[in-house]
């Protein structure tokens, strides 16, 4: 890294609410580019400008995607699987292995959901009041799948994030609750198990078999798997079931503000900003950024992006390997391979005008956040006529009319149709 100083492009924010202003800008993509997103392309120019919040992702069996429209309606579109059921699908579509064209998630529409969260095998959404659904595969029945279902009526939670197999959760007093494995061979599954944690936690993040958590003190802990490194602990290599099960405070000497895990990676963002690692350093997982470069990162180690880091992202992409992005004080920098991040160096930086939301477009979305669109005003936004990829301008009185009558149709459209005392819908 060169020895001058970085210029600021972005203060270093001071209160919470700032914060959460840049968060929200970094995760919003203008309606305009929506349609480069996977399998936006197959909505209509009425659907797309419904589109409120979506989710790209890959489970074990492919890429999909699902959104939340304005009315209040979750769609899925994409690789379901007959073996997870990824996307939450009944009726004729249930279980059926590939999605064309949006079908609606009857049982998460209408419900206000706030929040999607995607693993390999399960899926979690929390709504407006805190309450938890859950769906995939059914760890505790072979062979079988579990639709979007209320995980449990006597609680509320503010915050949930999906491993492979498993999901955890915060619920109103700062506890944490998991439900599955942390185990890529299976083995006995959790259920709704509260773990020990010292102190109210205030954020978490899965990866594809560990749990990091984040307490009101600043504090890490960290659950499940650790070979990789990924728990800041000597594990490298074994992990028993005990270990795995085992809640541990992360080795660190400064506060930390944030936790971000990778498939097999662990991330903090201490109080000065710095930005710290430890976990699977290979091209097959994600580089870290770090200076070292063993494949296996025990002790959390500064990763090497300039600037003080505001936010952090992992995108989880395909066979494990994690796309790293960090927005910080010196702009937004992203990093992957070895051959992108060489030991030493700074990080790939991209193109002041760019977000979070933006870059790596034929990638998932950031694993633990959900990418907002930006609404455009009807009389100024692109006519909804799609032609190919493209999304023509046209602010004709004609032209307004057609839109109109497009967004009606798509809302009759998801209405239930009752043919033979069988509910369907028509996607």
């Amino acid at each position: 890294m060169s020895s001058s100083p970085t210029p600021l492009t972005t203060p270093y924010p001071t209160s919470k609410e700032e914060l959460d202003e840049i968060i929200r800008k970094q995760l919003t993509l203008p309606l305009s580019k929506l349609v480069d997103r996977p399998f936006m392309k197959r909505l209509t120019g009425a659907e797309l400008d419904n589109v409120k919040s979506f989710k790209v992702f890959r489970s074990q069996y492919g890429m999909a995607t699902m959104f939340i429209t304005i009315d209040d309606q979750v769609f899925g579109v994409g690789k379901n699987s007959y073996n997870v059921n990824i996307l939450g699908l009944t009726g004729r579509y249930y279980r059926c292995e590939d999605v064309g064209r949006p079908v609606r998630i009857e049982k998460l529409s209408g419900r206000r959901i706030q929040a999607l969260r995607l693993g390999e095998l399960i899926g979690a959404a929390l709504d407006h009041e805190g309450k938890l659904y859950w769906w995939g595969q059914n760890l505790m029945q072979k062979n079988e799948v579990i639709t979007p279902t209320l995980i449990t009526e006597k609680m509320k939670f503010s915050s949930v994030s999906c491993g492979r197999a498993l999901v955890a959760a915060i619920d109103k007093q700062g506890h944490v609750y998991i439900w599955g494995n942390s185990s890529y061979n299976g083995g006995s599954p959790h259920y709704m198990k509260k773990l020990d944690v010292d102190g109210p936690v205030v954020g978490l993040s899965c990866g594809l078999y560990h749990l990091a958590m984040i307490t009101e003190a600043g504090l890490v802990y960290t659950w499940g798997d650790g070979r990789e490194g990924q728990r800041g602990e000597s594990l490298i290599g074994e992990c028993s079931e005990y270990d795995r099960n085992t809640v541990n405070i992360l080795n660190l000497d400064f506060r930390c503000v944030a936790v971000i895990c990778g498939t097999s990676s662990t991330f903090c963002i201490s109080s000065t900003g710095d930005l710290w690692a430890c976990g699977a350093n290979g091209n097959g997982s994600g580089v870290l950024g770090v200076q070292n470069v063993d494949f296996c990162i025990g002790t959390p180690e500064k990763v090497l992006v300039p600037g003080k880091t505001i936010f952090h992202t992992a995108v989880w992409n395909l066979c494990g390997q994690t796309i790293y992005a960090a927005f910080t004080t010196s702009g937004l920098f992203w990093w992957c391979e070895r051959s992108f991040y060489s030991p030493g160096s700074e990080a790939s930086r991209l193109a002041s005008d760019q977000t979070i939301a933006e870059q790596l477009n034929v990638f998932s979305s950031p694993h633990d956040s959900m990418i907002y669109v930006a609404q455009d005003n009807l009389s100024s936004s692109p006519c909804s006529s799609i032609h190919g990829s493209q999304r023509q301008p046209n602010t004709s009185t004609s032209t307004k009319i057609i839109r109109k009558l497009e967004q009606i149709n798509v809302l009759l459209k998801t209405c239930r149709l009752v043919v033979n005392n069988e509910i369907r819908y028509s996607y």
